[in-house]
């Protein structure tokens, strides 16, 4: 059986590595000039291969339970086994899975390495432009040639990364087959605000709450450190919600993010503090006050 495989990533490279040990003669067809960037962008150049805490609720989606269930099909025990199978011995850091050597690029060039000992071809520098069937077969039709195989998989992967150059257009060649797209929104990601005073609070980072107001109604609350940035708002409590949020403002509704900078002190204690605060040294003006437990970038805005 002949496979094309559209996309050299991640999912490309292991769909073509397992297609090829099970018998089948492998194309992969990569439009970039080199393979696996966002495996070399992954984990800051680490490649964060798998985590060892995982669950239904990690997973940002109209169903969870389905991202879920292929999890369970090959979980991080699985995952971690596979890579040292390959030659990649992995390291445990806070329950997120690296390579020992916590070089991205060793984990592209040990699946190159396989790929090359089950004959995989790989082709870059061929952008798909369409995808025909024909007959029982399927013709696969890029800028320079034109290929046959009985079986297609497109793995172009996401818009997700645009620095290197991910192209929603990518979505086409499956749409073009008669595949159903449930249309592709943001997730995981920082969110843009909506103002003129980011600028002031940029490169601030503190331990907070970040709570999602859609149309007034309390959508999810989510604790950790809050990465305050020119545009808006980024770290991991801002990534839990921003499916959430992005989802809101494709419907037209209204997202809100209300933040909580001091989310261990209800407002009885937290104004009996500043309150004894401004007792104990009443020369000290309210935003004086505030030095010690607020970063100044922070005081400077809420003293606006």
């Amino acid at each position: 059986m002949n496979i094309i495989i559209i996309g050299a990533g991640a999912s490309g490279l292991i769909a073509g590595i397992e297609a090829a040990r099970n018998g089948a003669s492998v194309t992969i067809l990569e439009k970039s000039e080199k393979i696996g960037k966002k495996i070399l962008a992954s984990g800051n150049g680490r490649c964060n291969l798998t985590n060892i805490n995982q669950g239904e609720e990690f997973y940002r989606g109209e169903n969870s339970a389905f991202a879920w269930g292929i999890i369970n099909k090959f979980n991080h025990f699985d995952a971690m086994r596979y890579f040292t199978d390959m030659g990649i011995y992995t390291k445990n850091k806070n329950d997120y899975i690296y390579p020992f050597s916590e070089q991205a690029s060793s984990v592209v060039e040990v699946l190159l390495m396989e790929a090359e000992h089950l004959n995989i071809k790989i082709k870059t520098r061929e952008e798909v432009i369409s995808i025909c069937k024909v007959a029982k077969s399927f013709e696969v039709k890029t800028k320079t040639w034109d290929y046959r195989s009985d079986k297609v998989i497109v793995a172009t992967g996401s818009p997700a990364s645009l620095g290197i150059k991910i192209s929603e257009d990518d979505y086409h060649l499956v749409a073009d087959t008669g595949h159903e797209l449930i249309k592709p929104l943001p997730a995981l990601v920082a969110l843009d605000g909506v103002g003129d005073y980011f600028t002031k609070w940029a490169g601030v980072r503190m331990e907070g709450a970040a709570t999602l107001l859609v149309d007034e109604e309390l959508i999810i609350t989510a604790r950790g450190e809050l990465q305050f940035t020119d545009y808006g708002i980024s770290g991991i409590p801002t990534f839990s919600l921003s499916r959430f949020a992005v989802k809101a403002i494709d419907e037209d509704k209204q997202a809100i993010v209300v933040l909580d900078l001091m989310p261990d002190f209800d407002e009885e204690f937290l104004a009996g503090m500043l309150s004894e605060r401004l007792h104990n040294c009443p020369y000290k003006s309210l935003q004086e006050s505030l030095i010690g437990l607020l970063p100044k970038k922070m005081i400077a805005i809420l003293n606006e």
